[in-house]
């Protein structure tokens, strides 16, 4: 049995279960401290600075360019991941490119920037690069500042877009 003792009525059944339990070698009990996750004034400050992000690529003249016929794009990104998996072979590196052009003929919209879109198209891949963390939630708090700073270097560096992060102390206008 494994619990995460986060309430005390967690912490009453883990006691209860550890006096009844018979003391026979049969059982081994750790506890150990996890790692803080993300606080709500993280997150806050995560979608701040994803809209801010947002606005400063829009007013830079950079536009995200959404593809059409989401499931081509699903079954090239899917057959891209099974590629890269493994070494290339001349035939994989001749598909890949098959697959690149493909999808670069696909139709496009031009639209601006959104928070979700600068969450799920920047943060989520450089969390998951830097610490390996699908979820903004599973962060740590100390997570956070990596792939900040991380993805603030990337969008300097690319765009010439950098913003401060968020802090309650700052009006967060991002200019």
């Amino acid at each position: 049995m494994k619990h995460h003792v986060n309430s005390q009525g967690i912490k009453d059944l883990v006691l209860s279960e550890i006096v009844n339990m018979v003391a026979n070698g049969e059982y081994e009990v750790t506890i150990k401290k996890l790692p803080k996750t993300r606080t709500s004034l993280q997150n806050r400050a995560l979608h701040k600075y994803c809209l801010l992000l947002a606005e400063a690529l829009n007013l830079a003249g950079w536009s995200y360019w959404a593809t059409l016929l989401r499931k081509p794009l699903a079954l090239i990104k899917s057959k891209r991941v099974a590629i890269y998996s493994q070494p290339l072979n001349d035939f994989q590196n001749g598909y890949l490119q098959a697959l690149v052009d493909i999808e670069d003929s696909l139709p496009k919209a031009q639209v601006d920037w959104t928070m979700e879109l600068v969450k799920e198209n920047f943060w989520k891949p450089v969390q998951v690069s830097q610490i390996g963390k699908e979820s903004t939630a599973d962060a740590d708090t100390h997570e956070y500042t990596v792939v900040y700073e991380n993805l603030n270097s990337f969008t300097g560096t690319n765009f010439g877009v950098s913003l401060p992060w968020p802090n309650k102390d700052s009006d967060s206008s991002g200019t």
